[in-house]
């Protein structure tokens, strides 16, 4: 089938089976148009800059996707899409519908970071979604419908990079970081799930990447970071004193994108666990005891460091994710996969038209036609 009333379309596969590996709902699908990934370079000659003169659909080409356009860049013919739609399950191998027509309407299920089309890409267990693109040089946007915006230490501090995705921030490792007020929807006390690239240029420094915490030595909801002169990854949280989770062995690798994935369910020791780049690693409760309750906080929730400038963290940061549900090992493996543009195989544009109430389809290979009523 087809949706109706576009020019063209390309299909997109999405590999279930070597990158999911588990059914996941309402998963955000990330997909790169790029001169390298099949046709979709072709969608900027014929839509030039309006990014809402196209529409993505499940595999039966008809059921529309929301879709959110974190970067469009017409000259050089890329862009990154997130999409996805409540209660879609990808249960296999499947297909997604890449449809775009320069003369159709601007379809209102197309918006760029923090519109109503771009928040409904993300469940209601994600808090806070930050791609980490320069909002302007002294904020950062929220993709979620929660309002978790980021504010920068001064503009340009930290300063916009090139990142994992599209853009990310650099941290000098001195005094950078990025607050986010604090939020109710941040203060998290049963499950949770931190995700992050993270590209560290030292291991000689804290390396704070998150946390829902001030500089005091005895408030903190829930943190993330590069486990002090080394390069383990690391989770911790106060009560009664410090909690703190590390991976038995150096998982970041520095001067490389590392994709950090903290799992945990409060009250809970067993629960916790740590993954880099979508595989679990090894670790256990260095200090403390990881099964007690969480206790929230008014602090602010920065990014890359302390909002008291310690803890900093040195190198780049890109796609910070924060939800309330402890994520699958299936989704996280399908995160990684997907942000790492190894999820779907992209193929061959197809040309959709209509003549006398007759829809034809090009068969690539051929010179002749498959027909549609």
């Amino acid at each position: 089938m087809k949706l109706a009333g576009w020019k063209k379309r390309i299909r997109l596969d999405i590999d279930y089976t070597n990158k999911i590996g588990g059914s996941v709902t309402q998963f955000p699908v990330t997909i790169f148009l790029k001169p390298t990934n099949g046709d979709t370079w072709k969608v900027f000659n014929e839509v030039g800059n309006n990014y809402r003169k196209i529409a993505i659909t499940k595999a039966d080409g008809v059921t529309e996707l929301k879709v959110e356009m974190e970067l469009w860049d017409v000259a050089n013919k890329v862009g990154i899409l997130h999409t996805s739609l409540a209660n879609w399950v990808i249960g296999g191998d499947t297909s997604i519908y890449l449809y775009y027509d320069g003369s159709h309407y601007d379809n209102p299920n197309v918006g760029n970071i923090a519109s109503t089309a771009g928040q409904a890409v993300w469940d209601s267990n994600f808090k806070m979604v930050q791609h980490l693109i320069d909002y302007d040089t002294s904020h950062t946007k929220d993709s979620t419908s929660n309002n978790n915006d980021g504010t920068k230490k001064a503009a340009n501090e930290p300063i916009q990079a090139d990142g994992k995705i599209a853009k990310a921030q650099s941290f000098d490792g001195s005094n950078d970081y990025i607050a986010v007020s604090d939020n109710s929807s941040l203060d998290i006390t049963d499950t949770i799930t931190i995700e992050a690239w993270v590209k560290p240029t030292s291991s000689s420094d804290f390396g704070q990447i998150v946390a829902k915490r001030d500089g005091s030595k005895t408030i903190c909801n829930y943190a993330m970071y590069r486990y002090f002169n080394n390069r383990k990854l690391g989770f911790y949280f106060y009560n009664s004193g410090w909690n703190i989770y590390t991976t038995s062995s150096d998982e970041l690798t520095l001067n490389a994108w590392n994709y950090a994935t903290i799992v945990h369910k409060f009250g809970d020791a067993n629960s916790t666990k740590a993954y880099v780049n979508g595989v679990q690693k090894t670790g256990s409760w260095s200090h403390g005891n990881g099964g007690l309750a969480a206790i929230t906080n008014n602090a602010s929730f920065p990014i890359g460091g302390l909002t008291d400038q310690t803890a900093i963290f040195t190198g780049l940061i890109d796609e910070v994710r924060i939800s309330n549900t402890c994520r699958s090992a299936a989704w996280i493996k399908a995160s990684y996969n997907s942000l790492n543009d190894t999820l779907i195989k992209y193929l061959k544009e197809e040309t959709l038209f209509s003549r006398r109430g007759i829809f034809y389809v090009p068969i690539n290979t051929s010179n002749f036609f498959h027909f549609f009523r």
